[in-house]
């Protein structure tokens, strides 16, 4: 090659270099031209890509999800876990916590096997069945969850003190619209609401026994007055019970003769507790005997008593 010739090429590749684009310059050209088509063009020529990582996406879900049940707060896994929610369950108390105890009752402590065999043979009657749990009612005690009526003008009597009781609610709007038991307590006709336990009905009584609801005084077969509780929704939540053998284990000895039974029935029933600013009607059982003996044993278990 000449020495002409040799000059002539590097002239002319430094003429042509100088044209040549910049090195990023083919991408940004076709970046730009992707930025001018359709957005539909755009989504179609991402479609391939998204087919092809879509398994790898759907696995890494799936494991994601699986991992997160494992360690999850509400998984627990096998026997032992399940076993430990149970008791969790079982320890934590309902809605109203700790229920205050009746007036004059003994709460056995918790996991108590029960009294003597002796204790035991002082009730010579049948034994009610128990249902696993039952309801507990709570009232607040204000100047309105009482009412009392005053008898005024006169009446003409009735030979039936109940048919003088119910003829004296109903003229005063009065009569209860909630199931109860009319029982005569001395002069007074006693409505006493009843609840619902298992299958039966269970009436409501203080806790020497005594029925307590809505009383009206009737003397010469006229009503002279009526007090009690006023007729309005309660609030309610469940309690777990114990059994009534359990409750027969923790009867008291009677006084007097030892060699006879004192209390021969037994009834389930709620039973009137104030405590706290609230009235609270719990279920229990209350036996009976000759010459008006009587005690009562709370229903709900003991560990949701308080002590």
């Amino acid at each position: 090659m000449s020495e002409e010739q040799g000059e002539l090429e590097r002239r002319l590749d430094a003429m042509y270099g100088s044209i040549r684009p910049r090195a990023a310059f083919e991408a940004d050209l076709w970046a730009r031209l992707e930025a001018r088509r359709p957005w539909y063009r755009r989504l179609g020529a991402l479609r391939g890509p998204a087919l092809i990582l879509a398994p790898t996406l759907a696995v890494l879900l799936l494991v994601g999800g699986f991992v997160f049940l494992l360690t999850g707060p509400g998984f627990h896994g096998g026997a032992a876990g399940g076993g430990a929610s149970t008791a969790s369950s079982q320890s934590a108390a309902p809605a109203f916590g700790k229920l205050p105890a009746p007036p004059g009752t003994q709460v056995p402590l918790t996991g108590q096997a029960g009294a003597s065999s002796k204790t035991a043979s002082n009730y010579a009657g049948a034994v009610p069945a128990l249902p696993a749990s039952a309801l507990v009612y709570r009232q607040q005690l204000t100047g309105e969850t009482r009412f009392t009526i005053a008898a005024s003008g006169t009446q003409p009597p009735a030979s039936d003190p109940v048919v003088a009781a119910k003829d004296f609610l109903a003229r005063n709007s009065a009569l209860p619209s909630y199931p109860y038991q009319i029982t005569l307590d001395g002069s007074d006709v006693v409505f006493s609401r009843q609840f619902q336990v298992g299958a039966g009905q269970a009436r409501l009584v203080t806790a020497d026994g005594r029925p307590y609801g809505v009383r009206v005084t009737v003397e010469n077969g006229r009503a002279t007055g009526a007090s009690g509780p006023v007729d309005q929704p309660l609030a309610e939540a469940a309690y777990p019970l114990r059994s009534a053998g359990q409750a027969l284990a923790q009867l008291p000895a009677p006084a007097g003769d030892q060699r006879s039974p004192a209390l021969t029935s037994a009834e389930v029933v709620y039973v009137v507790v104030p405590a706290g600013g609230f009235v609270y009607y719990e279920p229990a059982l209350l036996f009976t005997g000759g010459g008006g003996i009587s005690t009562l044993q709370p229903a709900v278990a003991p560990q949701f008593l308080q002590q």
